[in-house]
């Protein structure tokens, strides 16, 4: 199981577009009313929309009103933490590890993986994180023990957590189990894992990895990175880099739809214009002139005087 391929990442699929949701953690959401990860592109798209149409703001899968108060969002959070929602038990940990009561995190992510679900990888990778000691913080917690990082670890890697899986192959690595490190990599890779890619990119340096099989798994990487993108993520995107709110977004696109040249169609012999003003002169037509012509020469020929 440890070195199946997972389907996708422990942050799973963006349930509006079914899109896989991207590592960076600057691409998606996370609606606090039900734990849902949504992508930058359809949060995006669904303000835009709202703006347009005059509606108030929804949360674009379970249409929940936002909270308005500090107060109101801690009730909520609360609400999901008594359902036992392990994503919301893993981010309350990282807000308590954040704020300096490291026990406290500690305490959320052991609840988190043991509620399971969709937080749970998340919660192990951090949990593997405290038993490794990576944070000076970490021993005021628990004693360092290699047996629960490792454990912890390769559960975050069953789930889908390619940042656990990249930690595990350098676990590996320490503990002069190549073979394993590099499998790990290739996993993690195939995840869309930067780091992966990097430390691969090293071991071909070395020549301990041929050009082939670098440039093959250069390839799923790439692979990986591109099922992530689509239309309205690369726009929600840009439109993140340049600082640019949902309505601004569109008001600029507006604008430039109205500076866009519009065809216009000449108007049909006859018909009145712009404004209603008649047109003359260029706006008669071949059948027209020819019955003036003809009227004006039934005219001179009945005002001509009679030979005696």
């Amino acid at each position: 199981i440890l070195f199946d391929q997972p389907e996708t990442t422990h942050r799973g699929d963006c349930p509006i577009c079914l899109l896989p949701i991207p590592l960076n953690i600057d691409t998606y959401v996370l609606q606090a009313c039900c734990s849902k990860f949504i992508c930058d592109g359809c949060f995006f798209a669904n303000r835009e929309r709202e703006l347009a149409d005059n509606l108030e703001q929804r949360c674009p899968f379970c249409r929940d009103k936002p909270p308005s108060t500090n107060k109101e969002a801690d009730a909520r959070n609360m609400a999901r933490l008594k359902v036992g929602d392990s994503v919301a038990l893993c981010e309350v940990g990282k807000k308590h590890y954040h704020d300096g009561d490291r026990k406290a995190a500690f305490e959320y992510w052991k609840k988190a993986v043991e509620a399971g679900g969709p937080g749970a990888p998340d919660a192990h990778n951090n949990l593997a994180m405290v038993y490794a000691h990576l944070d000076a913080g970490c021993s005021e917690i628990t004693e360092k023990d290699e047996k629960l990082e490792l454990y912890h670890l390769e559960e975050a890697c069953i789930g889908g957590h390619p940042i656990a899986r990249f930690r595990l192959a350098n676990y590996e690595s320490r503990h002069k189990e190549h073979d394993r490190a590099i499998r790990h990599l290739i996993i993690a890779a195939k995840q869309g894992s930067v780091e992966a890619i990097n430390n691969f990119r090293e071991l071909y340096a070395q020549g301990k990895v041929n050009m082939e099989g670098f440039a093959a798994l250069l390839r799923l990487y790439q692979d990986a990175v591109e099922a992530t993108k689509s239309p309205l993520r690369e726009a929600a995107a840009k439109a993140r880099a340049h600082g640019i709110s949902p309505g601004q977004h569109m008001r600029s696109q507006q604008q430039q739809q109205m500076q866009e040249p519009v065809n216009r169609t000449r108007p049909v012999n006859g018909a009145r214009g712009r404004g209603g003003k008649k047109k003359s002169g260029k706006g008669k037509g071949k059948q027209t002139k020819q019955l003036e012509k003809q009227k004006t020469k039934k005219t001179t020929t009945k005002q001509q005087p009679k030979k005696l």
